[in-house]
């Protein structure tokens, strides 16, 4: 997968080795946006847990960017009943990219920005940007309450003017259900494959 994969790659390799529980992971994509559904396994293969996340595109031709900051992203997890519906999102993941312009100069640090979940008809949290935990849990909040057909996430700057903006459409949950199936059923291969092997005692480190 392309860049969920790299998100998520990202957060195990800030997690050190020998904390890191064993993972089965299954990817799917569409128009629509990508989605891993990635189990949490013991040595003998049994799921503990399950969660989807879900990568939404972006609204094409809506939003802004600076000098400084691309269009934001955002991952939203969701966790998977037995009867395969997705319930949440539990959590949210604001992903910011900042890069610096020769000739604007170094990008202002992330204390000096604010990040802005807006979801219609005008509910909003907002979090300084570089303490994020308490606001992306209002945000999946947010999200997980309304429903919100539309998702936008502004960054600010300290005298109020957007930095740069990114609308995400979450109104097709039908599509985003199928498509978290599919990431589910190419995790379920991956699952099988490793149980085999744990059954017959050659259960490897990684479940690929």
């Amino acid at each position: 997968m392309r860049s969920l994969l790299l998100v998520v790659a990202g957060f195990l390799i800030a997690t050190p080795a020998s904390a890191q529980a064993v993972q089965c992971e299954g990817s799917a994509y569409n128009s629509i946006g990508e989605a891993l559904a990635t189990y949490t396994i013991d040595a003998q293969g049994q799921p503990q847990k399950l969660i989807v996340s879900f990568l939404p595109e972006r609204v094409e031709d809506v939003g802004l960017e600076s000098d400084y900051f691309a269009r934001p992203r955002v991952l939203l997890d969701y966790r998977m009943n037995d009867a395969g519906e997705l319930a949440g999102p539990v959590s949210a993941n604001v992903m910011v990219t900042r890069f610096s312009d020769p000739g604007a100069g170094k990008p202002p640090p992330m204390s000096a920005v604010q990040i802005r979940g807006i979801a219609p008809p005008g509910e909003t949290v907002s979090w300084a940007g570089h303490e994020p935990a308490a606001g992306e849990k209002k945000l999946a909040d947010m999200v997980r309450g309304n429903k919100p057909a539309k998702l936008t996430i502004d960054i600010v700057g300290k005298d109020g003017k957007k930095l740069a903006s990114a609308d995400f459409d979450l109104s097709k949950t039908a599509e985003i259900q199928k498509l978290a199936g599919e990431a589910k059923a190419d995790a379920d291969k991956r699952l099988t494959a490793f149980q085999k092997l744990a059954g017959e005692g050659k259960a490897p480190p990684r479940c690929s």
